[in-house]
């Protein structure tokens, strides 16, 4: 799946080429994300992402391919929905318990979980999110996306309950937790 793929010995040899190549090509540079971008798309960039997290010898790379990431999203308008789905849905076991729910409004289905991790509100990827999703507002004003509003998107109420509930014994989630549940359920 490339999941390692940062601590082979042929991404080393690749890695390196691609920085020879941009040097001696400035006209013709070729991003690390376009690159890696071209056979993983969004999902494998993902779990590629999260697997050299996890190693000291990666974190690094992992971080610079994350930040470009982030930086084009938001250079291409990726709404706050979209980098959801990619920081916080691709994850392994994020669709343990899919249902889809016909939408009153429109013909289509739309996909519901009816789990959310407990500890979803203090996870690194859901702050970058937040991050994202701070920034998309600010440079898109006229865009503007609540994160209840993408929560909504994803998610049953009664699974928004128990992860608000988790949340909120928490301090360190307690306040995000209590801001969430009113603007999802107008407590």
């Amino acid at each position: 799946t490339g999941d390692e793929v940062f601590s082979t010995p042929l991404f080393t040899t690749w890695f390196n080429y691609l920085k020879t190549f941009n040097d001696k090509n400035p006209d013709k540079k070729e991003s690390l994300l376009t690159s890696i971008h071209r056979y993983y798309q969004d999902h494998g960039v993902a779990r590629i992402v999260e697997k050299a997290m996890t190693n000291p010898s990666t974190v690094k790379l992992a971080n610079q391919l994350q930040d470009e990431r982030y930086s084009r999203w938001l250079l291409n308008e990726s709404s706050p929905k979209s980098a959801f789905y990619v920081f916080i849905l691709t994850k392994p076991g994020a669709d343990d318990v899919i249902r889809f729910r016909e939408r009153p409004d429109r013909s289509k289905y739309l996909l519901q979980l009816e789990k959310v991790s407990d500890d979803l509100l203090s996870s690194p990827d859901f702050k970058r999110w937040a991050q994202y999703l701070d920034d998309f507002n600010a440079k898109y004003p006229d865009k503007q996306t609540s994160m209840s509003a993408v929560f909504r998107a994803y998610y049953t109420d009664d699974a928004l309950e128990n992860m608000l509930a988790a949340a909120r014994k928490d301090p360190s989630t307690r306040d995000i937790a209590s801001t969430l549940e009113k603007a999802l359920f107008n407590v």
